[in-house]
C-alpha cells in the first residue's frame, strides 16, 4: 500500500479532468481516519453517523474519484517536520485500512497534500492549474468565513480561484453536525455551476460522497488548508512556517 508522489497526482489528476465531465478529488488525513476508526479529531466529535458517512466516502472506487491519503506517501524536496513530511503513524492506518475497510496491500492512493506542496514549492505549476481549471469555471465554494472578516477573507479567495458564484457558509467546529442546515443550500444550487470546491474539512468528504450518489455531473476539488493559507488562518504548522509564500498565487480581481 502506497500513495503517488505529488507529480503523479497532479498529472492523474489533470489528465482525468481533461477526459472526464464528473470528477472528484478528496483527501482524507489523519482527522478521517481517527473518525472512522471510532476516535475523535480536534475540529469534530465523533458519532456513528460520521464515521459510516466518512467510511462510504473513501469506499467509492472509480478512476473519476480521486482518493487523497495519508498512507505511506513519500518524503520529497522540501519537506521537513511541520512542512508536509510524512507522519509516523502511517503503519496504524495501513493495518487498519487493510483490516476494516477491505483495501488490498497493493493499493495506491493519490498524495493527499498534492496542492498544499505545489502551493509552496511548485508556485508555476499551481498558477497553471487555477488558471485552466479553477479560475475560469462558474463555481461553488463551501467554507466558514471568519466573523469580522469576512469581506477580507471572500476577497482574498476571489484573488486566488477566481469568481465565486455561490458560497455557501459552514460552521468553524464540527459542520458534520449541522449539514441539516447547510446541504440544502447546495442541493438546490449545484445544477447551476461547473465546479464545486468543498473547503470545510470532513464535512466536505461528506458533501462530496453524497454529490457523487447523486450522479451529479461536475468537477469538485478540495484544495485543502491552502484555504486556510489563501485567508490568513493559523491552521496548520505549515501555514506559520510557510504559508506567506502562497501570496504569489493570487491575481488581481
Amino acid at each position: 500500500m502506497k500513495t503517488r508522489t505529488t507529480s503523479e497526482t497532479f498529472e492523474r489528476l489533470c489528465d482525468t479532468l481533461d477526459n472526464n465531465s464528473k470528477v472528484y478529488y478528496s483527501r482524507f488525513g489523519d482527522g478521517d481516519f481517527n473518525i472512522m476508526n471510532g476516535k475523535r479529531e480536534k475540529m469534530h466529535e465523533w458519532s456513528p453517523d460520521l464515521q459510516r458517512e466518512l467510511r462510504e466516502a473513501f469506499a467509492i472506487d472509480d478512476t473519476r474519484y480521486l482518493r487523497g491519503a495519508m498512507v505511506n506517501y513519500p518524503l520529497e524536496p522540501g519537506m521537513t517536520h511541520g512542512v508536509f513530511a510524512p507522519a509516523t503513524n502511517n503503519t496504524e492506518i495501513e493495518n487498519w485500512l487493510l483490516t476494516n475497510q477491505n483495501i488490498d496491500s497493493e493499493m495506491v492512493f493519490d498524495s493527499h497534500i498534492m496542492f498544499h506542496y505545489i502551493s509552496v514549492f511548485k508556485q508555476e505549476l499551481m498558477i497553471n492549474f487555477l488558471d485552466k481549471y479553477i479560475r475560469p469555471k462558474k463555481k461553488m465554494f463551501i467554507n466558514c468565513l471568519t466573523e469580522g472578516k469576512e469581506q477580507f477573507e471572500f476577497d482574498r479567495l476571489e484573488k486566488f480561484v477566481g469568481k465565486i458564484d455561490h458560497f455557501v457558509q459552514v460552521p468553524f467546529h464540527d459542520a458534520y453536525y449541522k449539514m441539516d442546515d447547510w446541504w440544502p443550500e447546495i442541493a438546490d444550487y449545484i445544477d447551476q455551476v461547473d465546479l464545486c470546491i468543498p473547503a470545510a474539512g470532513m464535512a466536505g468528504r461528506v458533501a462530496q460522497k453524497r454529490l457523487w450518489n447523486l450522479d451529479k455531473n461536475i468537477h469538485s476539488i478540495d484544495l485543502g488548508s491552502v484555504i486556510d493559507a489563501i485567508t490568513q488562518r493559523s491552521t496548520r504548522t505549515w501555514i506559520d512556517r510557510v504559508g506567506n509564500r502562497v501570496d504569489n498565487l493570487l491575481m488581481d480581481k
